[in-house]
């Protein structure tokens, strides 16, 4: 049904969870050496290019993870506008001009807003601060998703 089901990207779709939760050893039963690995590559290359989100009826944002920061601002910056960027939240102009990523986005540079989406977790806590327990990722707050329903209702025509 191609019209009424979207595949959207996940964390699971990276090597990571593949081999932690199981889908490289499952692989491996079912299709054994080498076919396993022939078969796993396509499948981190399919899931490279699956969209990180999807706008449905033009009215709700759908993320695997959460909320996320704007793409790396480009050029020579005061390590204070570093900062301040990193503390902002995106928007779907970022989204739309963003990387997917790679088979497997680390955080860093243009995977940035890509791991974001998939890492990304909501806390409790007002503010919007590095996810330390992932690692990976932001946790954003009641007072960040509010800011980010009045961002995304701005922008979908």
């Amino acid at each position: 049904m191609p019209d009424h089901v979207f595949l959207l990207r996940g964390n699971h779709e990276s090597s990571f969870c593949t081999l932690l939760y199981g889908y490289q050893g499952e692989l491996k039963a079912k299709y054994g050496e080498p076919g396993w690995n022939k078969i796993f590559k396509a499948c981190e290359k399919l899931f490279s290019h699956l969209p990180l989100a999807a706008v449905v009826n033009q009215a709700t944002l759908i993320l695997h993870g959460g909320l996320f920061r704007p793409l790396p601002a480009k050029g020579r910056r005061s390590k204070k506008m570093r900062l301040e960027n990193e503390r902002k939240l995106g928007n779907l102009d970022d989204l739309r001009q963003s990387s997917k990523g790679g088979p497997d986005p680390d955080g860093e540079g243009t995977s940035r807003l890509a791991s974001d989406v998939l890492w990304s977790d909501p806390g409790m806590d007002s503010g919007f601060v590095e996810n330390e327990k992932r690692e990976i990722g932001m946790i954003f707050g009641p007072d960040i998703t509010e800011v980010g329903n009045q961002a995304i209702y701005s922008l979908v025509p």
